[in-house]
């Protein structure tokens, strides 16, 4: 189940002072469950006010005991929304590296998409490591020329992909 990084945030911190502290320390919440990934790039994420960030959870409700619950987390944007397309940007896609392996990379990429698809075409959109362009072309993704890259990311030894998705009837 996705769950929006800012209502989760609601919810566990009822006290004011407890929210605003999490809001500005999102990036060490986050931290914690993608450890594989760049302080600093965790920190640029989370203070775009563009990207949104999504929870992946192996169960409907979080409990107390949430740090064993969260598995998953994905960062993104829309980049264009046209009456006939949506293109959305996903600047990070982590699974707990103890969670690896097990098909849950492919289950949240498979929610995110059912949660975005409306009524028009879309285009999901992001870099990939050399090693992991094989999982991305087993969902669909398709290695493109054309940079879609926000102007604070670089491509380095990435690839540029891309999945299409036609519009539900």
């Amino acid at each position: 189940m996705l769950i929006n990084l800012n209502k989760f945030f609601k919810v566990k911190f009822k006290e004011k002072e407890q929210l605003e502290k999490a809001h500005r320390q999102k990036h060490k919440f986050l931290s914690k469950f993608c450890e594989n990934i760049s302080a600093d790039y965790l920190k640029d994420l989370c203070s775009d006010a563009n990207n949104k960030i999504l929870l992946y959870t192996i169960n409907d409700k979080l409990s107390e005991n949430y740090k064993n619950e969260i598995i998953g987390i994905i960062v993104y944007r829309k980049i264009l929304c046209t009456p006939n397309k949506i293109r959305i940007y996903i600047s990070l896609i982590s699974i707990h590296e103890i969670m690896r392996s097990y098909g849950y990379g492919t289950v949240v990429l498979e929610e995110f998409i059912t949660k975005c698809q409306k009524n028009k075409m879309l285009e999901l959109v992001l870099l990939s490591l050399q090693s992991s362009c094989d999982f991305y072309e087993k969902l669909g993704f398709v290695k493109s020329d054309v940079k879609y890259i926000m102007k604070n990311e670089t491509i380095g030894n990435c690839v540029m992909m891309i999945k299409s998705i036609l519009p539900q009837l």
